[in-house]
């Protein structure tokens, strides 16, 4: 990006630790997915719908520093009516495409429309709205340098705005610019003002969402210098960016006609299309003569004259069947017979036509008469839409466009707001982010898992998801008829998954004699290996092991014992590894490592070092970064005994065996996790005290009953266990798992064959540079 804004992208989410043979996925794979775009996120903490000029006046700056701009809406709101062709777009959306000229199609710049919106809050079904929005949101960031958001301002929407929109941002990783509109009438004192603003920043953090700053909408001109210094002083010690005040405009606040024509869905039959980008100052019924609407016009304009108010330009509503007020309007519009008119309103649009001569007389008038429009509601409805049209700016607002722009380029500290976007944050791995990464390598690299219980409901339902969606190619085990009858009797269409019988495969002479060699040690003949091979673990374990799948998922049946212990026999690595577990404990706000909670019971020191960094290696390869807590009861001496003294071998142990990672302990997790804790508790400095990923549990004990009081005291998603230290992945399921907890699985199996792969290709490439 060219300078001023250089500072902007300097700060980037891409992982900074380099490749390691050890991860199991190539660095460089998570770096393209997390070279973020520039984010600021505007939501109008009045819950109001005027931040037109905020928006305008941000995206005008940030398009003359990079052409890679975009905008999005997690909500699309209020779709446009009217005959044109940005009719059903959400405004905000069609205003910044035609007034800014971006270029991305409207339907990738929001998430979902508001009437989904609606739909799916009602229901309480607010993670698939989560779900959705974040999907086209990461699409449109992978080619956008900066993009700016605006937060839902959805008339009817359930619940508090400002919840939501705090929800969302935070589910997006992205700060909030908070835009707080003044009453004209009664703005408050400058104190009043920097209070309400505090309370807002308070209940948008509380909602876990970062805040870049505040910005003031439609302050009351008169007062426009004496409020915005005096919020500036009652915020200079608030930590909270004070971006100074937009003033209420004339222009931008009284409604135009093409707004009118939004509003009612009306159909322009007569005058130019420009003629209703016009002010209008009220709405007059013509229901008398012509020559006494006239005498009614004049009236009132001169009236206003001795008031002082010389501008007058009313917009007139009467019926269809009032052809004479047609044509005399116009023409008197027209030579400037009446004062100025912004248009001519016939409701019960419907009703009748204009007739030949009246359209003929029209046509002579020429482009240039009194604009026209048609709405096919009736008089009482008409007047009731038009009383609700609240002013704003419409894609064909030219002159709006251009009064915004101005303001907020001599109103607003816009470098406030970018110096705020390029202050170093750290990046939050979300649950819903670290999913979408891991689902986004999975298809980058397709990997075929094989799952062998077919004959589950889940099983099938989750196989049909991971193939629908790209997530891996899936390998049933079954006679096939028998795994398409239980797919049809619970209604799941697994015609994209592969069916391999294990009781009659072609592979299975083969397969019986990998196993003799893998288990020669035990005089293992061929026929107990063919007998072993029954067993659908084994059978599936094998297809591992010799390559006929790239890794396997099991449990939702089976004992954790009957589908690891086949991996233990034939898929232990060269170098002997230690086995050992992660779970991925999908917090609110981010995403922590547990190792080991299923696997060794009371580790020694030299294989807790193991577990810490092998479970580092593991974190890395799923894009978390790795900063290991080794957890005990003592934080760095504070208490002391034999299971403290086994944590601080063991954290030695790991140090030296990989100096790069930054490793802590002993330490208690509290201050592994909680910055304001390890402030208190961890004297001096650390990079891991407070801002730990991964952490390691002393034993198994410990481990297990740590995930588990996490997962059901505050609704955590564990994803694992995920087994570590073999040749190739096989990893178990809970017996009591859903879909979703077997398709996160899978998702996280296939990374791991891809990371094994890469790292087994890489060391080739390496012993054959030697």
């Amino acid at each position: 990006m060219r300078p001023p804004v250089a500072s902007l992208r300097g700060v980037r989410r891409a992982l900074s630790s380099p490749w390691h043979p050890r991860w199991q996925c190539p660095r460089a794979a998570f770096g393209s997915l997390t070279d973020d775009a520039d984010t600021v996120f505007c939501t109008n903490v009045s819950a109001l719908q005027g931040s037109s000029p905020v928006l305008l006046g941000l995206l005008d700056y940030f398009q003359r520093q990079t052409p890679h701009v975009g905008f999005f809406q997690p909500i699309g709101a209020n779709p446009l009516n009217g005959a044109s062709r940005y009719t059903g777009e959400p405004k905000h959306v069609a205003l910044m495409k035609h007034a800014m000229g971006l270029k991305d199609p409207s339907e990738s710049m929001y998430g979902v429309t508001e009437e989904e919106a609606k739909r799916l809050l009602t229901l309480g079904r607010f993670d698939e709205l989560m779900d959705r929005i974040f999907v086209k949101y990461q699409a449109m960031k992978k080619a956008k340098d900066v993009i700016l958001l605006e937060g839902a301002t959805v008339r009817g929407l359930l619940g508090n705005h400002n919840e939501l929109n705090a929800k969302i941002a935070a589910e997006l990783d992205t700060s909030i610019l908070m835009i707080m509109d003044l009453n004209r009438d009664n703005p408050g004192t400058a104190s009043e003002i920097a209070s309400r603003a505090l309370r807002h920043r308070r209940e948008l953090q509380a909602e876990r969402a970062s805040v870049l700053g505040l910005l003031l909408n439609k302050v009351p001109l008169a007062a426009h210098a004496d409020i915005v210094s005096g919020v500036a002083a009652e915020l200079a010690d608030s930590g909270l960016t004070f971006a100074g005040g937009i003033p209420y405009d004339r222009i931008i606040g009284t409604a135009r006609v093409n707004e009118f024509a939004n509003a009612l869905g009306a159909k322009q039959i007569y005058g130019r299309p420009e003629l209703i980008d016009s002010d209008v100052t009220g709405i007059m019924v013509a229901a008398q003569s012509v020559h006494g609407f006239l005498d009614k016009l004049e009236a009132i304009r001169a009236q206003r004259e001795a008031e002082g108010q010389t501008f007058f330009r009313p917009l007139v509503l009467t019926t269809k069947d009032r052809q004479d007020l047609v044509l005399g309007l116009a023409a008197a519009s027209l030579s400037g017979a009446c004062p100025p008119l912004g248009g001519l309103v016939l409701c019960d649009g419907g009703a009748c036509a204009i007739t030949p001569p009246v359209h003929a007389i029209m046509a002579r008038l020429g482009p240039d008469t009194l604009p026209v429009l048609e709405v096919p509601h009736g008089a009482f409805e008409t007047a009731r839409r038009m009383a609700r049209v609240n002013p704003g700016i419409l894609p064909t607002s030219v002159r709006k466009v251009r009064e915004a722009r101005a303001l907020f380029g001599r109103h607003v500290d816009v470098d406030a707001v970018a110096s705020g976007m390029a202050v170093h944050r750290e990046p939050r791995l979300t649950p819903k982010r670290f999913v979408w990464q891991i689902e986004e390598l999975c298809r980058a690299a397709p990997q075929r898992i094989v799952l062998p219980e077919a004959h589950d409901h889940r099983v099938l339902s989750a196989a049909a998801e991971v193939a629908a969606r790209g997530i891996a190619r899936v390998t049933l085990l079954g006679e096939p008829g028998e795994v398409a009858a239980a797919a049809a009797r619970f209604n799941v269409d697994v015609s994209r998954c592969e069916v391999e019988d294990h009781r009659s495969s072609t592979r299975l002479d083969a397969y019986a004699d990998f196993l003799v060699e893998a288990r020669k040690k035990k005089a293992l003949t061929k026929a107990a290996a063919l007998d072993q091979l029954t067993d659908i673990n084994m059978f599936g374990t094998i297809m591992v092991a010799m390559g006929d799948a790239d890794g396997m998922v099991s449990g939702a049946t089976c004992t954790t014992a009957n589908t690891i212990r086949p991996a233990l026999q034939v898929l232990k690595t060269p170098d002997r590894r230690l086995i050992s577990s992660v779970f991925f404990m999908c917090l609110p706000d981010r995403v922590l490592v547990y190792g080991d909670c299923a696997v060794n019971v009371e580790p020694t020191a030299a294989e807790l070092a193991q577990i810490a960094t092998t479970s580092a290696d593991t974190a890395a390869a799923f894009g978390v970064e790795p900063r290991v807590a080794m957890l005990s009861y003592s934080t760095l001496g504070s208490g002391a005994g034999p299971q403290v003294d086994l944590v601080t071998e063991a954290t030695a142990l790991a140090r030296a065996a990989r100096p790069e990672l930054a490793i802590e302990g002993p330490i208690q997790y509290d201050a592994a996790v909680d910055p304001g804790v390890a402030a208190t508790k961890v004297k001096g400095r650390s990079e891991v005290a407070g801002r730990a990923t991964v952490c390691v549990f002393p034993d198994l004990n410990t481990g297990n009953n740590t995930y588990k009081a996490v997962q059901q005291s505050t609704g955590a998603i564990a994803i694992g266990p995920l087994m570590q230290g073999l040749a190739r992945p096989v990893n178990d399921l809970s017996r009591g798992c859903t879909v979703a907890d077997i398709v996160n699985t899978v998702a996280c199996t296939a990374v791991q064959a891809a990371g094994l792969k890469a790292a087994a290709q890489q060391a080739t490439s390496a012993a054959a540079a030697a």
